[in-house]
């Protein structure tokens, strides 16, 4: 699927740190011209390095005591330390856009759910256009 919607700057500055990256299965340039041909799936994507594990009611939350600063020490030898992709679905494109990562490579492909989104995202009322499918608000893409 293709459209003409146009990124933001700050978009287009997140996909060019992806687009530089390419360690183990990463492939920085593919996954961010299979994003550029597919904008009608997602709204945003952001390339980071942040961890998630499963709660004990077997949820996804992400992991807020890791501070990763690897990429601090590794700027001056022009290199990222970034693992991990986050995807803002399009509502009722979340199985697509699934499927379009499944090819990606990743080791982890998992859906964070509406509570764990609402709570990193600034509130549940910001993700509440989700509340038809619940369970699947971002898109947690990593890679080893």
């Amino acid at each position: 699927m293709t459209t003409a919607t146009p990124l933001s700057e700050a978009q287009e500055l997140v996909l060019r740190l992806m687009e530089r990256t390419s360690v183990n299965n990463l492939s920085g340039p593919k996954i961010v011209s299979e994003l550029r041909t597919n904008t009608s799936l997602w709204r945003s994507a952001y390339f980071t390095s942040i961890g998630i594990e499963h709660t004990a009611d077997g949820a996804w939350q992400f992991n807020a005591a890791r501070q990763d600063l690897i990429s601090l020490r590794d700027l001056p030898k022009d290199f990222l330390q970034l693992d991990t992709l986050l995807l803002l679905p399009v509502p009722g494109a979340q199985d697509d856009l699934a499927a379009l990562a499944s090819g990606w490579g990743a080791d982890i492909i998992q859906w964070v759910a509406l509570p764990e989104a609402g709570r990193v995202m600034g509130g549940r009322r910001s993700v509440m256009e989700y509340s038809s499918c619940p369970d699947k608000v971002i898109l947690y893409v990593w890679w080893d």
